[in-house]
């Protein structure tokens, strides 16, 4: 393939490319260049599978928001008349201008009940047809965050209890989607045979540090004969 072949194991990182089939995520000049640097700074490049819009952040909160920013927009100064050209490119300046941080920063930190609620429909969107099914009660633990001149930056997660960290209390707290329980799952089972040779080249030579991708590598042919009986030490990641 063009990624160095199928066990390559050339690529040090792996991103999911996040993109739809609009027209500028097609061009030809843009997917070459995307191929060409992709190359040559050792990344494999991973399409996004079909979606939902609002497992998007970009299209669940922030192209809504914008598109009505640029119809206003278009009604002041164009009338009925569509935006076109300097003047669309203009309209869509302003909305990322007037977009708020504070919201854009709720928005991504609603994404996980997104994904709770996913799981919690058994991977479908009931959730979303019922009454204020978007409504995560997520607003009451985030404060607005400014920097020394008054602007708002983002927004943090308040704490209710001192020996819990942020993060902790939002898992603990009354969220109306719960966080499951993923323990079972094994992420090697999600992963194709060429990602799973390069995520087995980055381990350590020196160390059998192949924890719960084991079943995967012997599955892919990737495992040494040697290592199949070898005592399994997790890895020390840091993140």
């Amino acid at each position: 393939s063009s990624y160095g072949g199928k066990y390559g194991g050339l690529h040090h990182v792996i991103i999911r490319y996040q993109e739809d089939g609009a027209g500028p995520h097609r061009d030809r000049t843009f997917v070459d260049f995307l191929r060409t640097e992709f190359r040559r700074l050792g990344w494999m490049l991973k399409r996004q599978p079909s979606n939902s819009p609002i497992t998007n952040i970009m299209d669940y909160w922030v192209f809504p928001v914008l598109s009505k920013t640029i119809s206003a927009h278009q009604g002041l100064s164009n009338g009925s008349n569509p935006l076109e050209g300097e003047q669309l490119w203009g309209g869509a300046e302003l909305g990322y201008e007037r977009l708020d941080l504070g919201d854009v920063s709720t928005a991504f930190m609603a994404h996980p009940q997104v994904v709770n609620a996913i799981h919690h429909s058994d991977g479908g969107d009931g959730y979303a047809h019922d009454s204020k099914g978007l409504h995560f009660g997520l607003r009451k633990y985030l404060v607005r965050d400014y920097d020394g001149n008054g602007n708002c930056v983002g927004v943090i997660a308040a704490c209710d209890h001192e020996h819990l960290d942020a993060e902790m209390q939002l898992a603990y707290s009354d969220l109306k989607y719960k966080i499951p329980d993923v323990s079972g799952l094994n992420i090697g089972d999600h992963l194709n045979d060429t990602e799973l040779a390069s995520i087995k080249n980055a381990f350590d030579l020196d160390q059998i540090a192949y924890g719960e991708f084991e079943e995967a590598f012997m599955r892919a042919g990737l495992m040494e004969p040697a290592h199949q009986d070898a005592e399994i030490v997790m890895p020390v990641a840091d993140v």
